[in-house]
């Protein structure tokens, strides 16, 4: 497997740079992954498109450090230096709403995006060397909680649905000895650990709902270190979460099933779960499971998968109008 964490040389690119995209702490108070980075993410195409390399500072309350809680660079270091000879601030939200775009299933294009702005921090990097993982790895996500009652968003996957899938896809995968559990739910790893007692259980120890936790750096550096080791395994099963739908940004090699529907979100599938493929089985049992955890697709929608199930790297969302009246709120913000 490739490896898509080592260290690079700064890039030399050109930077058009329009000044530094900000944030107040209480604009992004959702998830590091399902807001904080995807929102972000959802940015970059134009950036890159003008040539606009900024400078950053978003924050967050829920994953920065008082006083200032930012959160980028902070979370993520930036991958090249930013012209600071330019004070003029924009706002996220307001550029974000200004040049909307939809991130498709382009992983190896995506991945190299996403880098081209951001690195992972040395420190994280080594906290990730530091456990490792052995070979013949299948890594699991188990989102619960809130994700269960998130019913716009996808179908609630019990911890015995999960178990019956997992162990029906080992037995066509012998070679997993084995397992990552990534979870907000401790009781899901003591529960793997009575029924799959033969295989190696990996987990880094309970962690405190990320609405509730007060120690914030070490919160937001856990879920980064779950989605990298995340992307380090052999095969990854996974809930409808964004932490581990972004394992397959770091590694667009990876090999990961989603076992859970992804709803439309407003007027665009979820990214990047809704491109993750779905998990199948020969076993009637888990077929059954399936069709139930799968209803209400965002795939089964004839005019979502028109326009979305061919595969792109990037859309435009949106009509022009709402675009044109977005940038014209964005002009005398800049310019007044």
């Amino acid at each position: 497997m490739p490896n898509y964490f080592e260290k690079t040389t700064e890039s030399k690119r050109p930077i058009n740079n329009f000044g530094k995209i900000t944030t107040t702490p209480t604009e992004l108070m959702e998830g590091l992954f399902g807001q904080i980075l995807l929102w972000t993410f959802e940015l970059l195409p134009y950036l890159e498109e003008k040539s606009i390399y900024p400078e950053w500072d978003i924050k967050s309350m829920l994953y920065g450090e008082q006083p200032e809680y930012t959160v980028i660079p902070g979370v993520l270091d930036l991958a090249y230096t930013p012209n600071t000879t330019i004070h003029r601030e924009i706002s996220f939200n307001l550029l974000r709403d200004a040049h909307p775009y939809a991130l498709g299933d382009d992983w190896n294009y995506l991945h190299k995006l996403f880098f081209s702005y951001f690195k992972i921090p040395e420190r994280t990097l080594q906290i990730v060397d530091k456990i490792g993982l052995p070979p013949n790895t299948l890594g699991i996500h188990y989102r619960g909680t809130d994700k269960n009652k998130a019913l716009w968003d996808t179908n609630p996957v019990s911890q015995e649905e999960l178990l019956i899938l997992v162990t029906d896809f080992l037995k066509n995968h012998l070679e997993i000895t084995n397992l990552f559990l990534a979870t907000d739910e401790y009781s899901f790893v003591e529960k793997t650990r009575e029924q799959l007692p033969d295989l190696t259980i990996i987990n880094l120890g309970k962690i405190d709902f990320f609405k509730e936790s007060k120690h914030k750096t070490s919160k937001a550096d856990r879920a980064l270190v779950d989605c990298i080791l995340l992307s380090k395994c052999d095969y990854v099963i996974k809930c409808s979460s964004a932490l581990s739908g972004f394992a397959k940004i770091l590694n667009p090699d990876l090999i990961v099933y989603r076992i859970a529907a992804s709803k439309l979100f407003a007027d665009i599938p979820y990214f990047p779960d809704a491109y993750i493929p779905k998990l199948t089985s020969l076993n009637p049992k888990c077929q059954k499971i399936l069709e139930n955890l799968f209803e209400n697709d965002w795939s089964n929608n004839p005019k979502a998968r028109q326009c979305f199930g061919r595969g792109f790297k990037t859309k435009l969302r949106f009509s022009y109008y709402s675009r044109f009246k977005s940038r014209l709120k964005l002009l005398k913000h800049l310019y007044t």
